[in-house]
């Protein structure tokens, strides 16, 4: 008898050791787990963790270089942003080329429509709206919205207070449930991302496909009419596919007053040839009816190549953009100032021009020179140098196709070895 209840003390003692070591398992792994979601939590939260303190308040959309550098510290280091903004109507366009959608799952995505849109309502005063676009959607915050999902005990103003902040916006991040409604309540969404260039009706969404498409990342184009900066960029963008290597060689388009009073634009490569940038003249773009009335009387007088339009001369630059990347591609190796030399005496021009009369003279009337060949182009092919007739020549082709001088289908051909041989893109014969 006592040996029995031995033994059934000795099990009971078993049994309440295996409960004790099962619920010390289950405890440690309940720890672990609370300890992994807090690594996560923290994981999740630390591109939001922005020491709201040290970041600058804009009076408004028009203080451009205290939103940008706000809206540049709101993202992780490897997410590019393409900032525009709207001055009349106080509406931020912001691009993200899909990035955070591509690098980051849809709960981060959530979280920085919220906090970005947080962030610009409480420190760009004067901010109606926030345009977030993406390669497949736009999504739109208004403020009212925003003011409106917050509540009647939050407004958008006290958001600068940093206790505030904290409650109310970074506190609010890990809630899913929270944020999904609230996102649902303030945001409308338009299906496509920015729409083709020829479909584009406005200039924050001109400019931001300049940006997000060609690469141009400075211009100050918003001060000239819409109707005159989209015509040019719908030409621009068809160079570019025609030429990917400028895609993203353009860097910058600059209007000004300080260029010669007789051009209309011109383009300006980077010290290592790398890159270029391209300037407007101020007077000639402001005044479209001056420039028509030029470019008119110049093909009248053969200055311009017959056929081609006043809206297309932005071709004429892409050219010397195309000439300035050959000189990068192909002398790396050499110095800058060697570089620099090449472009000055129109080496790679001259090569082509040369190359083009020798495969074309056989075509000419006989006697017709290399010179007289290139002023048959134009009168601006004749005097302004190699460079300058290179250039005229792509015009008379991209707007006369097979009818252009045949000295011009020639040199563009030429051309598109050239580019072939340094980038190993394969080209039509002509700008089509």
């Amino acid at each position: 008898m006592k040996k029995g209840l031995f033994i059934l003390c000795l099990l009971l003692l078993s049994v309440v050791g295996l409960v004790r070591y099962h619920t010390m398992q289950l405890e440690q792994i309940e720890q672990a787990k609370i300890e992994a979601q807090a690594k996560q939590d923290a994981k999740d939260l630390a591109p939001f963790s922005k020491d709201v303190s040290t970041l600058p308040i804009a009076s408004g959309v028009a203080d451009s270089a205290n939103v940008i550098s706000l809206n540049e510290a709101l993202v992780p280091p490897n997410v590019e942003l393409d900032i525009v903004t709207d001055l009349p109507t106080a509406q931020l366009y912001i691009g993200f080329e899909g990035q955070i959608v591509k690098q980051y799952n849809k709960d981060f995505f959530l979280r920085s429509i919220y906090y970005a849109s947080a962030m610009n309502f409480s420190r760009i005063h004067d901010l109606q709206a926030v345009h977030f676009y993406f390669d497949d959607q736009i999504i739109t915050v208004s403020r009212v919205a925003f003011a409106d999902a917050l509540g009647a005990d939050v407004s958008i103003d006290s958001l600068v207070d940093v206790v505030v902040w904290e409650t109310q916006i970074v506190g609010k991040l890990l809630d899913k449930e929270y944020l999904k409604q609230f996102i649902n309540e303030v945001t409308t969404v338009e299906k496509g991302g920015l729409a083709p260039l020829e479909e584009i009706q406005i200039m924050p969404e001109l400019l931001l496909y300049l940006e997000m498409k060609l690469g141009v990342e400075e211009t100050n184009l918003a001060q000239l009419p819409f109707e005159v900066v989209k015509p040019m960029l719908v030409e621009m963008d068809r160079v570019v596919q025609l030429y990917p290597e400028l895609d993203g060689y353009i860097t910058a388009i600059d209007v000004t007053d300080q260029i010669d009073a007789e051009r209309f634009m011109e383009l300006q490569p980077a010290v290592d040839f790398d890159s270029a940038s391209i300037r407007l003249s101020s007077s000639w773009y402001s005044d479209m009816d001056d420039l028509e009335e030029n470019w008119r009387l110049g093909i009248a007088t053969d200055f311009y190549p017959d056929g081609t339009e006043s809206d297309t001369i932005v071709v004429h630059e892409l050219t010397h953009g195309l000439e300035s990347y050959i000189i990068g591609a192909r002398y790396e190796e050499l110095t800058t100032e060697e570089r620099i030399g090449i472009w000055e005496s129109s080496t790679v021009s001259k090569e082509i021009i040369s190359s083009a009369y020798a495969k074309v003279s056989p075509q000419l009337a006989s006697g017709t020179t290399e010179e007289k060949a290139v002023a048959d182009i134009s009168g601006y092919a004749a005097t302004g140098g190699p460079s300058e007739a290179l250039a005229e020549a792509a015009h008379d082709v991209y707007d006369n196709g097979d009818s252009a001088e045949a000295m011009s289908i020639a040199m563009v051909e030429e051309l598109n070895k050239v580019l072939t041989s340094v980038s190993g893109t394969q080209h039509s014969l002509v700008f089509e």
